[in-house]
């Protein structure tokens, strides 16, 4: 039997039960719903430890996965012969050329609870053949030479304070230490210490010839006899060691008795002991010259097997016993390795005699003495310096030290050294040696060796004009100047692989606002290259910016990394990235104003030579918003529109990611105004100053993956399924039960009140 009562107390239960579901499903469970939805996004998007859901992504799998482009267009110079007569220079664009950018962080910590995170950013080019339309290997681009345009910027300060003398002429004085190593290089050559023993050995020859003739009682037939044919030591007279052509090779020479005559007579022509002519011709004989070698073997009767014999027994086992040790004697050096500084420093080694007076194949020292004191001697100075051999190549001329002077900052602060009187102090050398080193390096040298040499690379390598691939103008550049002054630094435009030091930005963890934003850049809050006047501001370049933007800001700082500041990007509306909705930003108009603070007196060009200790320049692609007279009216080439030079971004502002962007800037080297860089003779003084020369385009941009997009798509449905299902499912479930909870309750009711009247009509009838 049913329970009538109990089915009304039920209904009203579940009719308030159903109520009470449907209105959360219209009123509460949304803005819980939302809640959890965005927690989702944060945890998909805040990187705030190493165990966060998006870390390895953030870490730089991230552009591994979706592509990061950096792609550069070449400026080349079409009329470099005109433009150095004083044309205008006329300009075209050579590219793309692409590279896959990829990043990695390393090194990563967190501070603050999460809020901060630091680390340590690797970037890498990959070339992308298949996506470039030209061979950066192949591809050959004539412009001005970075690497020359520095040398002349760094020389004028000092050039100016000397007569204001054109900083070129400076870089060829100072390039006496390129000279001296090249001369050091050549002294230090097997060559040279072979020249050495030709001149040293025949004295120790006839030295030790006469003890052994002595100790056979004058038996001249018998010395030959044995020193042409016996294998090992005679048993007939002493000091033989080293003294047997046939010894070496264990394999008698069969050189005849009067062939050996010939060979030792000093007063003929052809003997290895005249110093006149069968020196030189033996040196000859050594080098492979086939006329020198044709002489011997004619006039001394020798076969071409002999003479290398006899040149193998001279060089090696004479000298080794005899002559090593008593060269490094009279120079006073612990072995033969520094015999070339003995050269250099003292002329000993020749016997006062210096190498350019030797007549050999390939002399390569035919404009005067190279030796120090020698060439003082050469124009009337008696110069000896006092500073040993040893010492000299320990202070000045050991490459392995920075403060070599063989290299152009070891020279320069050599220089310095003697101007505030500190070489003995520093170098362990009296001011007297040091100011005739700098002398003979500097002034001595200059017509004879250093100008001749400079402009010898001008026309190799070239000046401040050069040719060179694509592929070594962006990465593999070698510049010939800079290999002769031993400047060890790059030269090229780009560089790979490198390592950044350590920057921190904020996770978002704390603030979403905050999320990437840059709180030191390279280990700095405030910038020192702007005298520490600007501070790091604005979203790091990654891509990624605060989620859960239901309103955009109209403006966004982002920290340039290419111009070391803060720019400005400004939303102009809605755009679409495959299919997806999402916010377009612009970089702004005036996007680098003339400021005291950045140094940039011209509209539109960043000026970064302090930073790099270069004249050079970033401005947008073709120089848009430099003014006419700084650029479109110097040259020929460029194409100065809106649609070249703009530097869109696309915002999806739920997930704060960027989906795509293309970032264009341009490098410019100058010339300075009022540079006294040229003399009036230079092959480079037609060129103009003041004037802005474009070098390379450079554009970076990123696209997602269609993984990543198909992903995003799907969490997109996901949220709208989760922000809506839900409701309708808890409304219809408390619609049932509200409707259920009334049925019952009506029927409850309707029961209840049937028995009331039918106990009612009991009642009467019982009456």
């Amino acid at each position: 039997m049913v329970n009538h009562k109990g089915c009304l107390v039920s209904g009203v239960f579940l009719a308030v039960i159903g109520a009470v579901l449907f209105i959360l499903a219209f009123a509460l469970l949304p803005h819980l719903i939302n809640q959890a939805t965005q927690n989702a996004v944060i945890q998909a998007v805040i990187v705030d430890s190493t165990s966060s859901q998006r870390y390895n992504d953030w870490a730089g799998q991230q552009s591994i996965e979706n592509y990061y482009q950096q792609y550069f267009y070449a400026w080349n110079l079409t009329n470099p012969e005109e433009f150095l007569n004083g044309s205008i220079p006329i300009f075209e664009t050579v590219g793309p050329f692409n590279y896959k950018y990829e990043f990695n962080f390393s090194n990563v910590t967190f501070q603050d609870g999460g809020n901060l995170a630091t680390y340590t950013q690797t970037k890498s080019y990959i070339y992308q053949a298949d996506m470039s339309p030209n061979d950066p290997t192949e591809v050959m681009i004539t412009n001005i030479n970075p690497a020359y345009l520095g040398l002349m910027f760094q020389m004028a300060p000092n050039a100016e304070l000397l007569d204001n003398m054109p900083a070129e002429n400076l870089l060829i004085a100072l390039g006496g230490c390129g000279q001296m190593r090249l001369f050091l290089e050549y002294l230090s050559s097997d060559n040279f210490t072979n020249i050495v023993y030709f001149t040293q050995n025949p004295k120790l020859y006839q030295e030790q010839y006469t003890s052994i003739l002595k100790s056979l009682d004058g038996n001249e037939k018998y010395f030959y006899q044995q020193w042409a044919n016996s294998t090992s030591i005679p048993q007939k007279g002493s000091g033989w060691y080293g003294m047997l052509v046939s010894s070496p090779n264990n394999q008698s020479s069969n050189i005849s008795l009067s062939s050996a005559k010939l060979l030792f007579n000093s007063s003929n022509e052809n003997s290895i002991l005249n110093e006149e002519i069968g020196q030189t011709l033996w040196i000859n004989a050594l080098l492979g010259d086939k006329t020198s070698i044709t002489v011997l073997t004619s006039e001394l009767q020798l076969t071409i097997e002999q003479i290398n014999m006899v040149l193998d027994w001279w060089l090696n086992d004479f000298s080794k016993v005899y002559t090593e040790s008593y060269v490094n004697e009279i120079c006073d050096i612990p072995d033969i390795s520094m015999l070339g500084v003995c050269q250099f420093v003292t002329g000993n080694a020749l016997n006062g005699r210096s190498i350019s007076n030797y007549t050999f194949l390939t002399q390569p020292f035919t404009q005067g003495p190279i030796e120090i004191p020698l060439l003082y001697q050469y124009i009337g100075l008696n110069v000896k310096l006092s500073v040993s051999v040893q010492q000299a190549y320990k202070s000045l001329f050991n490459e392995s030290d920075s403060n070599s002077i063989l290299n152009l900052n070891g020279l320069v602060n050599f220089l310095t050294a003697l101007k505030s009187f500190d070489t003995y102090k520093l170098y362990n050398v009296s001011l007297f040696d040091a100011a005739k080193i700098i002398g003979y390096a500097t002034a001595e040298l200059y017509e004879q060796y250093n100008k001749p040499t400079i402009l010898g690379l001008y026309e190799k390598y070239g000046g401040l004009i050069v040719t060179r691939t694509m592929d070594q103008w962006l990465w593999n550049c070698e510049d010939g100047i800079l290999d002769f002054l031993g400047v060890d630094q790059p030269c090229a435009l780009q560089q790979n692989n490198t390592v950044n030091k350590p920057s921190t930005i904020f996770t978002g963890q704390q603030d979403l606002s905050m999320t990437n934003q840059i709180f030191e850049f390279q280990e700095q809050t405030f910038l020192t290259c702007w005298n520490g006047s600007v501070q790091v501001e604005g979203f790091t370049e990654s891509g990624q910016f605060p989620p859960l933007q239901s309103n955009p800001p109209q403006t966004m700082t982002l920290f340039e990394e290419n111009v070391i500041r803060p720019v400005q990007l400004e939303l102009s509306g809605d755009s679409q990235v495959q299919g997806i909705n999402t916010k377009r930003y612009y970089l702004t108009n005036n996007s680098f104003p003339v400021s005291t603070t950045f140094k940039t007196t011209i509209p539109g060009l960043v000026n970064l030579t302090d930073i790099q200790n270069l004249p050079i320049y970033v401005s947008l692609w073709d120089m848009y918003e430099v003014p006419a007279e700084y650029s479109s009216n110097n040259l020929q080439g460029l194409n100065q529109t809106y649609e070249s030079a703009q530097v869109p971004l696309d915002l999806e502002p739920i997930t704060g990611n960027a989906l795509y962007y293309n970032l264009k800037l341009q490098v410019n080297l100058a010339i300075p105004e009022y540079s006294n860089w040229f003399s009036s003779n230079s092959t480079f003084k037609n060129i103009k100053s003041n004037v802005f020369y474009p070098v390379l385009k450079i554009g970076q941009t990123a696209t997602p993956s269609q993984s990543n997009i198909d992903l995003l798509n799907s969490q997109f449905k996901l949220i709208k399924i989760l922000g809506f299902a839900p409701v309708i499912v808890v409304s219809i479930i408390g619609g049932i039960i509200l409707i259920a909870g009334v049925s019952m309750f009506a029927f409850g009711f309707k029961k209840l009140r049937q028995q009331k009247q039918q106990g009612y009509q009991a009642i009467i009838n019982n009456e």
